[in-house]
């Protein structure tokens, strides 16, 4: 049985997303499809009205794009799969450079693996496909990635740090790429596989290229040989394609956010959390203007666009929608519908928050004639190096005593090891010393009312003085034990950096280095579709 993390004892996780794998009856109205076996899933495929765009103009696109990516031939088979009517198992994510924290690699080989069981069970006709999502403007957030140092605590290394509102698939590979490429290297261990992720990264990063074909290029290498077709939706040609979509998304613009407002609301009373906050003015789509991604917003009579409020009228964005695509943008709430729209889905590979949004957004599908597909989660993983796997043996510890605070982290252990037994000692004191303070409060006042003021002020002073002599006693047991709690720091700066799931915070490069190129192919392999638990993978 494999090792797994109790999803309940995981920080902010969702809560419909807990039900979603735990407890699927309590929300299965919310969703199209049970996606917990092939046999489902499949289903999704059989009745499926997504697809509407042409599959040999789509194909032919993929084509081109992804020999632009440097693919090989399963992805060109691929293609021609999809083509042929294949169905798309999709998932996808924001640009990070060096493809971003772990999970983004973990989507796209669930979306590999659940395509292969899929084709094992017959006919084979799935096809991974990896949407990237090119036109969010975080840069900030795409623009660095998280690595541990030598010292085994997250070092920060960060290319692009001013904001702006320019879609990140629109930055072309500068300088500062080179120097945070410099910097991975100087903050790497030294490893025989240093030198070939280096020259990997600089091949997929070339100068001048668009981020977005980079991380094309490093995801296509990273999962060589599967098969995984990528796809850029910012190429013109393909906004070309999405017209008749953003025409339908402009006219029933009002219906949809009506209808995301009211699943929000009987979230809300089922007692959900919200993914996604709607404003019932701002259309689920965005401008692009002179490079930037700029909101709408209805006014009564027509949109104002941007922080300058230009205005633009309803039919003046149907123009839009009809000849010049290339300017509209989807919010999160359309995104998976264009995907759709434009690939013949059955299934699509989520995350926790995504799994809870499309219980938000799932009415939308029905407003513009589709079908929602079955949504499977990705694999959610956490790496345990051999050495913190050690740690973890000698401590008699498992990875879910690791989802605390650094401080309550120590303190546990301190105290289990019998290093804080003192504490008790000063615990009965602070009890003792209670009683007597109030006894003697009690007999004072009697005799005198005015003690009253002194009395609390010694209460005060007692209580601090008791407090410091806890926190000498930690001090003084922290060092007495300081190689235990250093061996406890790295094992969690490894298992919960930045006191975060480590999918969330590192990066694959980190795993590279040490393991090699063949790393993804190692995550493949611990990546059942249908097991749906937070595994535990020692290395």
């Amino acid at each position: 049985m494999s090792e797994t993390l109790n999803l309940r004892s995981i920080p902010s996780m969702p809560s419909i997303y807990i039900n979603y794998i735990l407890n699927f009856d309590r929300v299965r109205d919310l969703y199209r499809w049970d996606y917990r076996n092939v046999e489902s899933v499949n289903k999704a495929a059989l009745s499926c009205r997504s697809g509407f765009a042409d599959k040999t103009e789509i194909g032919q696109i993929l084509l081109k794009q992804n020999r632009r990516f440097g693919c090989d031939r399963s992805v060109e088979d691929n293609i021609e799969k999809l083509c042929e009517g294949g169905c798309a198992v999709v998932t996808g994510q924001q640009i990070g450079l060096f493809c971003g924290p772990l999970y983004t690699v973990y989507k796209a080989a669930t979306a590999i693996r659940l395509a292969e069981e899929l084709n094992r069970a017959g006919p084979d006709r799935h096809v991974p496909v990896f949407w990237m999502e090119c036109e969010d403007h975080d840069i900030l957030e795409a623009g660095h990635i998280h690595i541990l140092g030598s010292n085994h605590r997250v070092l920060t290394l960060t290319a692009y740090e001013k904001p702006a509102r320019r879609p990140t698939g629109s930055y072309r590979v500068d300088e500062r790429v080179a120097e945070l490429i410099r910097q991975l290297e100087n903050n790497s261990p030294k490893s025989e596989y240093l030198d070939s992720v280096l020259k990997l990264l600089k091949n997929s990063y070339k100068p001048d290229l668009l981020l977005s074909e980079g991380f094309a290029r490093f995801m296509q290498a990273l999962f060589k040989g599967k098969g995984l077709v990528v796809i850029d939706p910012t190429d013109p040609e393909v906004k070309g394609m999405s017209s008749d979509f953003y025409l339908r998304a402009v006219q029933k613009w009002a219906q949809i956010n009506d209808a995301i407002v009211e699943a929000s609301s009987r979230l809300k009373k089922l007692g959900y959390e919200l993914q996604i906050e709607i404003k019932k003015k701002k259309p689920p789509f965005f401008v692009i203007k002179d490079g930037q991604r700029l909101p709408l917003s209805w006014e009564g009579d027509g949109f104002s666009l941007g922080e300058d409020g230009m205005k633009l009228g309803q039919a003046e964005i149907e123009s839009i929608a009809r000849e010049t695509p290339e300017q509209l943008s989807p919010n999160v709430c359309l995104r998976p519908l264009l995907q759709d729209f434009l690939l013949l889905t059955n299934a699509y590979i989520a995350g926790p928050g995504e799994i809870s949004y499309f219980a938000q957004i799932a009415p939308v599908y029905d407003i513009l004639d589709m079908d929602m597909p079955a949504i499977v989660p990705r694999a959610e993983l956490t790496l345990v190096l051999p050495a913190v796997g050690r740690t973890l043996k000698k401590l008699g510890a498992k990875v879910d005593d690791f989802l605390v605070s650094e401080k309550k982290l120590t303190d546990d252990f301190l105290d289990k090891a019998g290093a804080l037994s003192g504490l008790k000692i000063i615990d009965d004191a602070r009890t003792k010393l209670e009683e007597l303070l109030n006894q003697t409060c009690e007999k004072l006042l009697d005799l005198e009312p005015e003690m009253d003021r002194p009395m609390e002020t010694c209460r005060k002073k007692t209580t601090y003085q008791l407090s410091r002599l806890e926190e000498k006693l930690k001090t003084l047991s922290r060092k007495k034990n300081e190689t235990l709690l250093t061996q406890i720091e790295n094992a969690q700066s490894h298992l919960l950096p930045m006191g975060r799931l480590q999918e969330r915070v590192l990066n694959i490069t980190y795993y590279l280095i040490r393991f090699g190129l063949d790393f993804p192919q190692r995550i493949l392999s611990e990546i059942d579709p249908f097991d749906f638990g937070h595994n535990i993978v020692r290395l």
